[in-house]
């Protein structure tokens, strides 16, 4: 029974993500979910994801940064959807993650930071 539910979802979601646009919104960005301690920031985000690109915009209490990533690679698994992108100026790769879920509670983004070069790892809570 989970098994068709996940393809159910996969159908439903996998038309949206290349035809049309699909928006998450998120109030609350975790960082590097997986040390311990783990940092909580909030900050609105908002992740759009169409059919040739995946754009981040945070608000910022002067002004907007936007982060578009080009989609170079879509993967539906069982477990989750996986975008492989590349930023504009094509230095930078980042995943973006959605796990399969009844109800998306998070997204995960795994990019370089443009200060330390090391990967982050940012879990958006979502709306």
């Amino acid at each position: 029974m989970e098994f068709i539910r996940i393809i159910i979802w996969i159908l439903m979601l996998s038309p949206a993500l290349v035809i049309g646009q699909t928006t998450f919104t998120s109030p609350l960005t975790q960082h590097n979910p997986e040390s311990i301690p783990t940092t909580f920031e909030d900050i609105e985000r908002t992740l759009e994801i169409n059919s040739e690109n995946i754009t981040l915009t945070t608000t910022m209490d002067d002004g907007k940064l936007f982060e578009v990533y080009d989609i170079l690679e879509k993967k539906d698994g069982l477990e989750d959807v996986r975008f492989l992108c590349s930023s504009r100026n094509k230095e930078n790769l980042v995943t973006v993650i959605i796990p399969n879920q009844k109800k998306i509670e998070i997204l995960d983004i795994y990019r370089r930071s443009d200060t330390t070069w090391k990967v982050e790892h940012l879990r958006l809570w979502l709306d």
